[in-house]
């Protein structure tokens, strides 16, 4: 007797060691259900269903429930509706109590339309299970259309223990859509770098963006951000804080050094100019296409827009966009100018060192983005010491004109400089000489002039010498002149005309 008494005594005390690790929560009747505020942060994450029960009248199988025996626990909150469209957001954060591992099918948010216990099956409006969407994406979202500003709604948290431990979580809702997906309507600036960065130093050092609500596996969001780049070559990447791949609290980097991050299921991506928003001039179709994101122009604001989903099993909360420069040249490039001179435009650039370099291709451009070679220049291979080069387009375009070099390696590599510009005055137009190669007598200059203004002509020869100076008088308009060049030897001619305000000058053969 005495042995049976001791028993008794042991398995009261585990009884009520168990009752009191598990205690009844306030919500668990709906008469109780905490109050949440719209757009408030996710409401702190101890939130659970242990020692939440089912009531009588309370729905235990309500339509997103899988299958199977209802729901044996429940938790009960509500709020007022601030907007038509709201929506309601669960995240798991643990689990605890007895049991094996959790079972996200047996976990469900529904949403009633009235503040008023019981509420019936016929007064939901929302119902999702944690695989709603997604797949085990340890979250559910319940997207609510159709509200009443004003009018309070209940909000329903039920699971299933059988063998499994409970779930802890915490829970949000909100009206303040992440709404971003337009070139005109960008979400904000992105981060500018000078080198390739760590995800610390862009989580440390650029501005986050958070996705609201977050954004749960198999579904996709289009955001766009402004950047001014100062140089015409950058590398775009992304930062994305999320689950993926199932590792909660984890970062991922999206850039062009990781084409296969499980962090995304499909990704493109478009540059358009920031002041007008017309046209896409750049385009992508994958991760790997934003690295030397070529033919921008420096100073120019554009907005990049990139599209996305997220794998099944994870979800995303925030991003952080950036973009920097890759290492353009294999040489150390001390300058690059561009000067107005009689002969046309003189370009200079000097090295201090150089590797692998078999020549320059130098280009132009008169809009900053489609750029066409004008000369090649070679390379010093491999040097350590100071090189000047030099060439002048002797027929550059009135206006702005633009320029940079492509540096070839030997093994077929380009890398790009830095664009310059210059603004080039040309009241003398439409410069050309007929035939080209030219012959002895017979060939035609002709110049069109903005208005009536003496000229001097003057013939350089491939070494620069002057070979031929006159003087001519050129009436508003197309003028065109007989040239005799019988006195000149075969070889490579520049042509200049001189005046007080501008010059003009081609290249023609003999």
């Amino acid at each position: 007797m005495k042995k049976t008494y001791t028993i008794y005594i042991i398995l009261v005390i585990i009884l009520s060691n168990v009752r009191l690790a598990y205690t009844q929560p306030a919500n668990d009747n709906c008469s109780n259900a905490i109050t949440l505020y719209s757009d408030a942060i996710c409401f702190p994450a101890n939130q659970t269903t242990v020692g939440g029960s089912t009531q009588g009248g309370e729905p235990t199988s309500p339509s997103c429930w899988p299958n199977g025996p209802g729901i044996n626990q429940s938790v009960w909150y509500k709020f007022q509706a601030t907007a038509t469209n709201m929506y309601v957001e669960t995240r798991l954060t643990n689990i605890t109590g007895p049991g094996n591992g959790f079972n996200s099918g047996k976990w469900i948010t529904v949403v009633y339309n009235t503040p008023n216990c019981m509420p019936a099956t016929g007064n939901i409006i929302s119902c999702k299970n944690e695989n709603s969407q997604g797949n085990g994406d340890e979250m559910m979202k319940n997207n609510l259309t159709g509200l009443t500003v004003g009018n309070w709604y209940l909000i329903q948290i039920g699971y299933r223990t059988g063998s499994f431990k409970s779930p802890i979580f915490c829970i949000a809702v909100g009206d303040d859509y992440t709404s971003c997906a337009t070139c005109a309507a960008p979400c904000g600036s992105a981060c500018g770098l000078s080198s390739a960065p760590s995800v610390a130093l862009v989580t440390s050092s650029c501005p986050s963006y958070y996705r609201r609500p977050f954004l749960e596996g198999g579904e996709s969001t289009t955001q766009c951000y402004t950047f001014t780049p100062s140089n015409s070559t950058i590398n775009f990447g992304l930062v994305v804080n999320s689950t993926c791949p199932n590792q909660v609290n984890s970062w991922g980097q999206i850039n062009s050094a990781m084409a296969s991050s499980s962090n995304i299921a499909a990704y493109s991506w478009t540059i358009q100019p920031s002041s007008t928003c017309g046209g896409v001039i750049r385009s992508g179709s994958n991760i790997s296409s934003m690295n030397n994101i070529t033919g921008l122009t420096p100073g120019t604001s554009y907005t990049f827009c990139y599209t996305l989903s997220v794998p099944g099993d994870c979800f995303q909360s925030a991003y952080y966009p950036y973009f920097n420069y890759p290492i353009v040249l294999p040489i150390e490039l001390i300058s690059f100018t561009a000067t107005n001179t009689v002969k046309g435009v003189e370009l200079n650039w000097s090295t201090e060192s150089e590797f692998n370099n078999d020549y320059f291709s130098l280009e132009h451009s008169t809009d900053g983005s489609q750029f066409d070679e004008i000369a090649r220049i070679t390379g010093a291979g491999t040097s350590t010491h100071l090189l000047n080069y030099e060439y002048t387009d002797n027929a550059p375009s009135s206006g702005l004109n633009y320029y940079r070099l492509v540096q070839n390696d030997f093994n077929g590599a380009l890398h790009y400089s830095d664009v310059i510009s210059l603004n080039v005055t040309a009241p003398l137009t439409g410069l050309s000489i007929v035939p080209n190669p030219v012959v002895n007598n017979g060939n035609m200059l002709s110049v069109i002039s903005d208005a009536n203004r003496e000229v001097t002509i003057a013939i350089f020869d491939a070494i620069g010498k002057l070979t031929l100076m006159q003087t001519k008088s050129l009436n508003a308009g197309k003028n065109m002149f007989d040239m005799d060049f019988n006195n000149l030897p075969l070889g490579i001619y520049s042509l200049m005309l001189l005046s007080s305000d501008g010059n003009k000058g081609i290249t023609f053969i003999k």
